[in-house]
C-alpha cells in the first residue's frame, strides 16, 4: 500500500512539470483571476518571457519556484523541500512561513549589477533577490548554483552581458494572517500576471 507522502511527492512532480511550482500542490495558496476571466493567474503565465530590470540593470527570466514545507531545517515534508533544506541550512526559518525557491536567468547590461542593486530591480518581492542568499548540505550536494553567500554586495557574480542562471530564497505566509497583504503574493511580466493568496 502506497504512503500518503509518496502521493504528494506525484503531485508536485506533475505540478512543477506542468507549472513550474508545486505551489498548490505544497501550500494551501490558491491562484487568483481577473473579474469576468475564465483563467487563473497560474505560475506558468510568467515563466520563460524575459522582463526587464529596472535602471536599464539588466533583464531576467523567471523560470520555477519551488516551495519547501519545512518548519525547521531538520524538519522538511516535501521532497523538493530537500533539495534545498537541510540541517545544515545557513538561512532562519520561520515555522509560520514556507520557504520560496526561486530559479531565474539574469543578464547584466553592465557590470554594475550587484546583488545588493538586484535588491530593488523587479518591484517584486519573490524575485527582489534581497538578501536571499543561502547555503546548505544539500545545496552542494545537488549542485543548485546560488547568490554568493560572501562578500554578499561586490561578489563579481553577474558580469556584463553574461547570463547567469541560479536560484534565491523568499518566504510566503503558512497561515492566513489578519494582515490580508501578507495573504497574496503576485509577479508580473509583461502584460502577464501570477497571483496567489490563502483563502478564507
Amino acid at each position: 500500500m502506497s504512503k500518503a507522502t509518496s502521493y504528494r511527492d506525484l503531485n508536485e512532480m506533475r505540478e512543477v512539470g506542468l507549472t513550474g511550482t508545486n505551489l498548490t500542490s505544497a501550500t494551501p495558496f490558491v491562484y487568483s483571476k481577473y473579474e469576468n476571466a475564465d483563467y487563473l493567474n497560474s505560475f506558468d503565465l510568467i515563466t520563460e518571457k524575459p522582463f526587464s530590470l529596472r535602471n536599464n540593470l539588466g533583464e531576467m527570466i523567471v523560470h520555477r519556484m519551488i516551495i519547501a514545507d519545512a518548519p525547521t531545517s531538520s524538519t522538511v515534508n516535501n521532497m523538493y523541500g530537500k533539495m534545498f533544506i537541510d540541517k545544515d541550512f545557513d538561512r532562519f526559518i520561520d515555522e509560520d512561513r514556507y520557504m520560496v525557491f526561486m530559479e531565474v536567468t539574469v543578464t547584466p547590461n553592465g557590470n554594475n549589477l550587484s546583488n545588493l542593486a538586484l535588491a530593488n530591480s523587479t518591484g517584486y518581492r519573490l524575485t527582489s533577490g534581497a538578501a536571499s542568499n543561502f547555503t546548505s548540505g544539500a545545496v552542494k550536494k545537488y549542485g543548485i548554483i546560488n547568490l554568493p553567500r560572501v562578500d554578499y554586495v561586490k561578489s563579481g557574480f553577474f558580469k556584463k552581458g553574461v547570463s547567469r542562471r541560479y536560484w534565491m530564497a523568499q518566504s510566503i505566509n503558512r497561515y492566513r494572517s489578519e494582515d490580508v497583504t501578507l495573504n497574496v503574493s503576485s509577479i508580473k511580466v509583461g502584460n502577464s500576471l501570477t497571483s496567489f493568496y490563502i483563502p478564507n
